[in-house]
C-alpha cells in the first residue's frame, strides 16, 4: 500500500488551511490524542486514512465471497438462481426493511440497465453488504434453521455451526465497514481483532481465499506505521520494517569462524561482546582490511587461526555508527543517512536499539534514491 515519502512542512499557514477544510471539531479527538501538538494531530489523521485504505481490499474480499456463498447456498434451497429477483416469492418471511432494501437495489440496477431486466449475477452484486449481513438477523432464524443453508454458506465452520456465530461476525464487519465508509476515526478500535474476524469468516467459505488475502493484505503492516510522536518525517515505523537481530559474536571469536559467519549476513556484520558485555560494530571489510595489512606486515603471509575478533577491533579503525529507536521512522533513517550540510554527521549504520536490546543493523545504502 504506496504512501506519500514527502516531507510535510506543517507551518501555521497549512495548520489554518487545514483546520479551515476539515474543521477543528473533526480533528479535537485527534488533538486530544496527540496531546495538544497539532502536526503529530495531522500525522495520526493520515494514518488512521491509511488504516481505512489498506482495509477497503478484506473488507472487499469478504463482502464478496460471502454474498456470493450465500446466493449458492439459497439457490440450492430455493431451486433457482432468481430467487434473488424477488426474493419475497421464495421466502414469505422477508421483513419490510430487507425488502426496502432489495426494492432499491433493483431500481437503481433497472435504471442503469436502462429498463433491461437484470440476471440474478447482476442483482447479487447490487445487493448491499447490510442486504445480506442482516439475513443473519434473529428474525431469519427459520430460514437458516432449515436444510443445510447454514452449512452450505459456510461448509468449514467447525461445529457448532449456528446463525448467531455468523450474526456476530457479520454484526462487527459490518460496523467497520459503515465507520470507514463514513470517514469515522478506526484508530482507537482494536483493528487486528476486525482483521482476524474478517479472516475468520473468509475461512469458513474457503481456505484458499483466505490465505491468498492475509498475503496480500497491508493491514498489520499498516498497523504497525503508526506515528511516533517525536517525528515529523514521513515513512513506516522501523520495527515494522524487515530488520534483523544482528549476529552476536565473543570478543576472543577466531577470524575463521568471524569470517564464514559475517559473509552470510545482511549486511556483512557482527556484534561483538567483551567481557564487559560492551559491544562493538565489525563488518566483514573489517576483517578483510585487517587481514591485508598484516599480511604486509609480515610478508605476505598470515595465520588467521591465530587471530581473534579482538585484534582486527583493536588495529582497525571502527566503522560510524549512529544508534536509532524502533520507533522511529524511514524518514528519520534517511534523514541520518543523508543529512543536510557537507559537514554533517553520515554513519555508515544505523544500530536499531530498544531501551534493553539490539534488534537490527540498517547499512547505508550510499545512493539515495529520491
Amino acid at each position: 500500500m504506496a504512501q506519500s515519502q514527502e516531507v510535510i512542512a506543517y507551518d501555521g499557514t497549512l495548520l489554518q488551511a487545514l483546520d479551515n477544510s476539515l474543521t477543528v471539531s473533526r480533528m479535537a479527538p485527534y488533538l486530544a490524542l496527540a496531546g495538544g501538538n497539532p502536526v503529530h494531530a495531522y500525522q495520526v489523521y493520515l494514518w488512521n486514512a491509511r488504516l481505512a485504505k489498506a482495509f477497503l481490499y478484506p473488507l472487499g474480499v469478504v463482502e464478496v465471497t460471502l454474498r456470493n456463498s450465500m446466493h449458492r447456498a439459497l439457490t440450492k434451497e430455493f431451486g433457482t438462481a432468481d430467487w434473488v429477483l424477488c426474493p419475497e416469492n421464495h421466502y414469505p418471511h422477508f421483513n419490510a426493511a430487507t425488502l426496502r432494501s432489495h426494492k432499491i437495489a433493483k431500481d437503481r440496477l433497472l435504471n442503469s440497465l436502462a429498463g433491461i431486466q437484470p440476471t440474478a449475477d447482476q442483482m447479487v452484486a447490487a445487493l448491499s453488504f447490510d442486504f445480506w449481513s442482516n439475513l443473519f438477523r434473529p428474525e431469519y432464524n427459520v430460514l437458516w434453521a432449515t436444510g443445510t443453508v447454514l452449512t452450505d454458506t459456510f461448509p468449514l465452520m467447525p461445529a457448532p455451526v449456528t446463525s448467531i456465530k455468523a450474526r456476530q461476525l457479520m454484526a462487527s464487519i459490518n460496523h467497520l465497514r459503515n465507520r470507514i465508509a463514513h470517514h469515522e476515526p478506526i484508530h482507537r478500535i482494536n483493528l487486528q481483532e476486525e482483521f482476524d474476524k474478517i479472516s475468520e469468516t473468509v475461512s469458513y467459505i474457503c481456505g484458499d481465499t483466505q490465505s491468498w488475502m492475509k498475503k496480500c493484505s497491508t493491514v498489520t503492516r499498516t498497523l504497525r506505521a503508526g506515528p511516533p510522536k517525536k517525528s515529523s518525517l514521513p515513512g513506516l515505523q522501523v520495527s515494522s520494517t524487515n530488520i534483523r537481530q544482528p549476529l552476536e559474536l565473543s570478543f576472543d571469536t577466531p577470524l575463521t569462524t568471524a569470517l564464514s559467519a559475517i559473509i552470510l549476513q545482511r549486511p556483512q556484520v557482527a556484534m561483538v561482546l567483551d567481557q564487559n558485555g560492551t559491544s562493538s560494530l565489525v563488518t566483514g571489510l573489517q576483517i578483510l582490511q585487517f587481514m591485508e595489512k598484516n599480511a604486509i606486515e609480515n610478508g605476505g603471509g598470515i595465520l588467521i587461526s591465530d587471530e581473534t575478533l579482538s585484534d582486527v577491533i583493536a588495529n582497525t579503525d571502527a566503522p560510524q555508527v549512529d544508534y536509532i529507536s524502533p520507533d522511529d521512522t524511514t524518514g528519520d533513517v534517511l534523514a541520518l543517512f543523508f543529512p543536510r550540510g557537507k559537514k554533517a554527521k553520515r554513519p555508515q549504520y544505523l544500530i536499531v536499539k530498544d531501551d534493553q536490546r539490539i534488534l537490527g543493523v540498517i547499512q547505508n545504502p550510499v545512493v539515495k534514491y529520491a
